[in-house]
């Protein structure tokens, strides 16, 4: 499947990004976070990736940076397990 989703960064400039998963966190339940790729490869089989909160309005998805440090401890935990998931697929 390919989960592709165009969304307007912070400085209005529209993306096209690979979603790699959408969570909400039991401690931030009013926000909802997006796991994505530009597809940049790091080395071989693997690319980089991002989180973000993801905001939707009538009309576009924007991506909204995290910048509270216990925040981000959080979404980078599950973001850790989320890309083990799929490194466990893959296997």
């Amino acid at each position: 499947m390919d989960n592709k989703l165009v969304v307007s960064g912070e400085n209005g400039v529209e993306y096209t990004i690979k979603v790699i998963d959408i969570f909400y966190l039991d401690e931030y339940p009013d926000k909802e976070y997006i796991a994505y790729t530009f597809e940049e490869p790091i080395d071989e089989g693997h690319v980089k990736g991002y989180i973000s909160i993801l905001k939707e309005s009538d009309t576009d998805f924007s991506l909204i940076g995290i910048s509270d440090d216990k925040e981000w401890e959080l979404v980078q935990k599950k973001f850790n397990e989320i890309t083990k998931n799929i490194v466990n697929k893959d296997e």
